[in-house]
């Protein structure tokens, strides 16, 4: 009996020993057999999201890497032959699993190719590991689009025979016929040509149309292409590399198709230039030469009988538009008029743009001011052109106009007042004397003296007593003298104000009419003084409109304008002030 018992309790002994050493042992497989371990023996993956699909069929390629790397450690550059990549995403992430730290770095991008039967993506190296090659099936899908169903160019031009140093307009458009949202990594390449100047025309234009019945985004640039030497060139049109991604009508599946367009070459004949024709050369479909005249006012003048009147020193303005066609502001020529000796000149420096209708405009301003009185005639203005459609040598002409000058006669030299009550005395005289007075007492006749020789002498008393008074009180006279014409002092003073002020704004008509004014406020200025503002407004106005335009600093002229306001204030009061 007690042999039993004790086999029995030996017997569950053993077994209770079996039983943990099976635990111990699953725990140290599960530990060894861990996906952490097995992680680190495998440090480099790459994978597919599917391996069996349609050409330019979107799938997506990861590459995983069990260690800390950077995005720089993945080149994807052996993907470029067989397939177009999609941007690659980059990401990393820590785990840990029993205080054991794990690092994965992760790669991930969208993949698609045109090829069709079995495609290799080959094996990538992360830091020393390499990653195993993976083999695609890939199958022609009927569904997929060709790219001109895509996106698509048409290009066109003017013309194609041309003259040096004309222009032809080159238009070209990019039709996208699907949703421009689509389009990946694009790559515009302008157009280009050996031996030709290719400039663009403002912005591009963008705008929606309808062809074929597809709603087509349309991108339209324009360009002048302009050739310097005659001959045949070649004109390479706008080309477009992109990606589009679509979605299969049969599977729905998103697709990456690669899209490189361009228009064919067009070939431009550029003729020779005439041996016969004579000026500056200047090839054109069109040519018009407009004329406007303006008063000192900027009034347009009426000139249809070929003839105005105008006054001596008064501005005149000749306006001047050349509207040419097809030819760029570069090689547009100078226009260079020669003027009488009897007019005095200031030319502006020409100014381009262009009109509704895309032509050139040119145009040019004079300021004409007559220096004497007679009959000025100024010449025509004549502009020799090319006509390239007629092939024939042509001309456009501005007519001349005849001035009638004269001397301003609002603006003439004044009298004083004395001139015009004695004309025997010079206008330089002065006011009467206060020996007026007695005077006239003494030229009387008298036959007998009585108490006249007596009343004299007190008359002469009282004079010479009132000549001490008026001394003393000279000051306060003339400031009283002066307050009747505080008014006409102010006319004058704004008069001299607003031509200072005007003088600030480098405005040569404006300058004119303002200074023609203060002239006529200001007769009675010294010849000399006169001669000295004439000569620094002369300079002001070289300084606005001659061909090499400096700054002119008003400073002296504005101390002349002064000078002459205070001149004439004393003037003034040397005409009342009595005594």
């Amino acid at each position: 009996m007690y042999s039993f018992m004790s086999q029995f309790k030996i017997l569950r002994q053993a077994q209770a020993g079996y039983k943990w050493f099976a635990i111990a042992f699953a725990l140290m497989a599960t530990m060894v057999f861990s996906p952490a371990t097995y992680a680190k023996d495998v440090q480099a993956t790459a994978s597919v999201s599917q391996t069996r699909l349609s050409t330019n069929e979107v799938f997506n390629l990861q590459v995983a890497y069990m260690g800390a790397a950077h995005r720089e450690d993945f080149d994807p550059s052996v993907l470029d032959k067989d397939f177009t990549q999609g941007a690659v995403q980059f990401g990393t992430s820590r785990y840990s699993i029993n205080g054991d730290v794990t690092i994965r770095s992760e790669w991930n991008l969208s993949l698609a190719t045109n090829k069709t039967g079995e495609v290799i993506i080959p094996s990538f190296t992360i830091n020393g590991v390499k990653t195993d090659p993976i083999t695609l099936h890939v199958s022609k899908d009927p569904s997929s689009p060709k790219q001109s169903d895509l996106i698509d160019f048409d290009d066109s031009i003017s013309k194609t025979t041309l003259y040096p140093k004309e222009t032809a307009t080159f238009v070209s458009r990019l039709l996208v016929k699907t949703d421009p949202r689509g389009l990946q990594n694009t790559k515009l390449t302008p157009p280009s040509g050996e031996g030709l100047t290719i400039t663009p025309v403002g912005d591009a234009n963008q705008y929606q149309k309808i062809i074929n019945g597809i709603e087509t985004t349309v991108v339209e640039q324009k360009y002048q292409v302009t050739a310097e030497q005659s001959g045949e060139h070649q004109l390479i049109p706008t080309r477009l590399q992109a990606q589009v991604i679509s979605i299969s009508r049969s599977t729905g599946a998103r697709r990456i198709v690669p899209v490189d367009v361009q228009s064919e070459p067009i070939t431009l004949t550029v003729k020779e230039k005439p041996a016969s024709f004579k000026g500056a050369w200047l090839p054109t479909q069109s040519l018009e030469l407009q004329q406007g005249w303006q008063d000192s006012e900027g009034n347009t003048l009426n000139t249809a009988n070929g003839s105005i009147d105008a006054k001596v020193g008064q501005p005149i303005t000749r306006m001047l538009a050349l509207v040419v066609k097809d030819v760029s502001a570069e090689s547009l020529p100078d226009i260079k008029i020669d003027y009488p000796n009897s007019v005095r000149v200031y030319s502006e420096k020409p100014k381009f743009g262009q009109d509704k209708a895309g032509n050139t405009v040119m145009t040019l301003k004079q300021v004409i001011m007559p220096k004497k009185s007679g009959k000025i005639t100024l010449p025509s203005v004549t502009v020799p052109w090319w006509n390239s459609q007629l092939g024939k040598a042509e001309s456009a002409q501005a007519k001349g106009l005849t001035l009638n000058a004269t001397v301003d006669e609002n603006a003439p030299v004044q009298t004083s007042p004395m001139v015009a009550n004695n004309n025997a005395q010079p206008a330089t005289s002065e006011a009467p004397q206060p020996q007026a007075t007695p005077t006239e007492t003494k030229v009387k006749t008298i036959e007998e003296p009585g108490f006249w020789p007596y009343l004299t002498a007190l008359f002469a008393a009282l004079w010479i007593v009132t000549l001490l008074i008026l001394i003393q009180q000279k000051r306060s006279q003339t400031q009283l003298v002066s307050q009747p014409q505080s008014s006409s002092k102010g006319t004058s003073k704004a008069q001299a104000s607003d031509l200072v002020s005007i003088l600030k704004t480098k405005d040569g008509v404006k300058i004119q009419a303002a200074y023609r004014e203060w002239q006529a406020q200001y007769p009675n200025i010294e010849a000399e003084l006169k001669q000295q503002i004439q000569l620094e407004m002369n300079q002001l106005m070289a300084s606005l409109y001659s061909a090499n335009q400096q700054d002119y600093d008003v400073k002296e002229l504005r101390n002349l304008i002064k000078k002459a306001q205070s001149q004439r204030n004393t003037l003034k009061n040397r005409e009342i002030e009595p005594l």
